[in-house]
């Protein structure tokens, strides 16, 4: 009955938060360097990962009746060079239809357009649609902050007043097992529902990144962050295609710098690359003339000191020649340093990307 009692008090305290005219009296968010931050709602969800669910985290399950359109998380609204765009999480909207935003200065709600996700990244793009007032936020580069460096964290869970909290960079470019980790950094703050898709902002006030507090993360003592250059680099292709088209060689491949993958071999002791463990029936790579047991260096004269660093150069397509090809430099032990140039193709989509019977 006393809990009973008690989710019905917060749920009244909530209500009469969000009531825009018991704000207007008291409003000073423009005066803020962080309006731009999107609270976003929506009207259609099919099903909410309870471990993202904010009214599960704040309110034990329960969601005022009068609430059309249910509060899903925050988001960014970032001035990019295809105009103004709001980056957020891709779990957050992934069951989810018909977006509006509140943005926190202004709490200006306007309907957004899903313009597309990399649910790879755990990205998400969307679109005001019609005239609005809202402020666009500068970005810093996050290439340049350092570890320990100070950040602030700001999110809008539910329209209302700004959620902000200190942390620090306790990780750059890290991998935690997961592709989808590849090149994030890591907080010194566990990030939960409520930080989700939350921006995150230099010294500056500019902001270098956004939060997310997808699954596979929840057992570690740090957020993650997901940097303002890898953001950009996708932007294009989901503006116009709806997703992220990926390039890629073909290839299985693993890192060479432990010891054991050279054994014996004094000309690749201390080496950097990516050794070639199989090729792809037909792909890019095989049909180029690249073999089995070739270990790649560079491509485009960017070196390929991992795995990672590969992946990293096939998303970024500016990398890539204006001929759409791509020139790798391998080494290979009957013939020494070798360059062979690889056409670029597309990625196919999951379903048609290829299954063991297909690798050489």
């Amino acid at each position: 009955m006393l809990k009973l009692v008690f989710n019905v008090a917060k749920i009244v305290f909530f209500t009469m938060l969000n009531s825009p005219s018991l704000l207007a009296s008291g409003r000073q968010q423009n005066s803020t360097p962080y309006t731009g931050i999107i609270n976003i709602r929506a009207q259609n969800i099919t099903q909410i990962d309870s471990r993202f669910d904010i009214y599960q985290v704040f309110l034990g399950g329960l969601v005022p009746k009068d609430h059309i359109f249910r509060s899903l998380g925050s988001g960014a609204f970032i001035d990019t060079t295809l105009g103004g765009l709001v980056v957020t999480n891709y779990h957050f909207l992934k069951n989810a239809r018909n977006f509006v935003g509140v943005e926190l200065g202004s709490r200006e709600e306007i309907e957004l357009k899903l313009l597309g996700t990399d649910e790879a990244m755990n990205i998400a793009v969307l679109e005001p649609v019609g005239k609005h007032s809202w402020h666009k936020l500068s970005t810093g580069q996050s290439s340049a902050l350092r570890i320990n460096e100070s950040v602030t964290l700001v999110a809008s869970p539910f329209g209302l007043s700004p959620l902000v909290m200190e942390s620090h960079i306790a990780a750059k470019g890290g991998v935690v097992g997961t592709t989808q980790a590849d090149k994030n950094y890591y907080l010194d703050r566990s990030i939960n529902a409520a930080l989700s898709g939350g921006g995150v902002f230099d010294t500056r006030s500019r902001i270098v990144g956004i939060t997310s507090a997808f699954g596979f993360f929840e057992n570690l003592e740090a957020g993650l962050m997901i940097p303002i250059e890898k953001i950009s680099m996708i932007l294009g292709d989901i503006k116009k295609f709806g997703t992220t088209r990926k390039l890629w060689l073909g290839i299985i491949a693993k890192n060479i710098y432990v010891k054991e993958n050279t054994p014996g071999d004094p000309e690749l002791m201390g080496s950097e690359g990516v050794i070639v463990e199989n090729l792809v029936a037909g792909g890019p790579a095989q049909k180029s003339g690249l073999k089995i047991g070739d270990i790649i260096t560079s491509i485009n004269e960017r070196p390929v000191a991992d795995s990672h660093k590969l992946q990293e150069i096939l998303l970024n397509k500016s990398l890539i020649t204006k001929e759409k090809k791509m020139v790798i430099q391998v080494f290979r032990r009957s013939s020494g340093a070798l360059k062979i140039i690889i056409p670029v193709e597309e990625r196919p989509k999951a379903q048609d990307l290829p299954k063991d019977q297909d690798l050489l």
